[in-house]
């Protein structure tokens, strides 16, 4: 059992991540237009709808803009 239990630890750190993981931000109700944060900026959130938003610069302020 101690085996396996290693074996799959060891094969999880082993398996890479998607590099669209490291853009991406989790839903959490954002919307066109919101405030995001500034270390967001150049990520994106997918919406249940299917739409796309980025977090820009916008001015001194960061906002999320749909993708296109």
């Amino acid at each position: 059992m101690k085996r396996f239990l290693v074996g799959s630890l060891a094969l999880s750190l082993l398996v890479p991540f998607p590099a669209i993981a490291a853009n991406t931000v989790p839903y959490k109700n954002q919307k066109s237009g919101q405030f995001c944060k500034t270390v967001d900026i150049g990520k994106s959130v997918k919406l249940p709808d299917g739409m796309k938003l980025k977090c820009t610069k916008d001015g001194a302020r960061a906002r999320w803009k749909m993708n296109y």
